[in-house]
This record gives structure tokens, sequence and C-alpha cells, in this order.
């Protein structure tokens, strides 16, 4: 199998949309697929690790208690940010000049 075929598969596989892979470079495309396999590998790692902790306890704690942290806390809301701010953080993301990004966002928006 070839490079292409072989990261296009793997894109795919880590959930990015077949027409998002064609506007990737290679560098983004390993990027995103290295930090989905990350994660899927932490998820794997934690509900190992839950799961025998669970099966070493006589009485299992709340739901609630194993969903939070503290298990006193509500789950953290994501910052409230501007339209300013969202679009600079995308732009940081993918790589973008932010004028660059602002003229063809102007243009299909």
């Amino acid at each position: 199998m070839d490079r292409i075929s072989t990261a296009h598969r793997e894109a795919l596989a880590s959930g990015i949309a077949e027409d998002a892979f064609w506007n990737m470079t290679p560098f983004q495309t390993r990027s995103v697929t290295a930090a989905v396999q990350m994660d899927r590998r932490r998820w794997a790692i934690v509900t190992a690790w839950h799961t025998e902790a669970f099966q070493r306890t006589k009485k299992l704690p709340k739901l609630e208690k194993v969903l939070n942290a503290r298990g006193d806390e509500k789950p953290a809301a994501a910052p409230k940010q501007s339209p300013e701010q969202m679009f600079g953080s995308l732009a940081k993301m993918l790589g973008v000049k932010r004028e660059k990004a602002k003229r063809e966002a102007g243009a299909n928006g």
C-alpha cells in the first residue's frame, strides 16, 4: 500500500472527513491522526484502570463522583469567546495567516 493510501485510510479511521483530508497537508493529517490515536490509547488505559479498580471494590461509588474529578463540582463549561477570538483560535490551529483567513471567510460568508 502506498503512503497516500495509508494516510487516507488512517485519516478516515480517525474521523477526518473525505473532503477535509484532501484539503490538508501531510503534516496536518499526521498531526490529527496522531492526536486521535493518543486520545484513544489514553481512553483505553483509563477504561482498563477503572475496570480493575471497580473489580476490587465492594461498593461502587456514585456515577457522578466517578465522572467528576473531585465529585463535588459540575463539569467546567467552555469559556465564552467572541467570534473574533474563535476565528483567531481556528486560524492559529490551522496555521493560516489571519488576514488571509479573514479575506477567505469574507468571500465565503
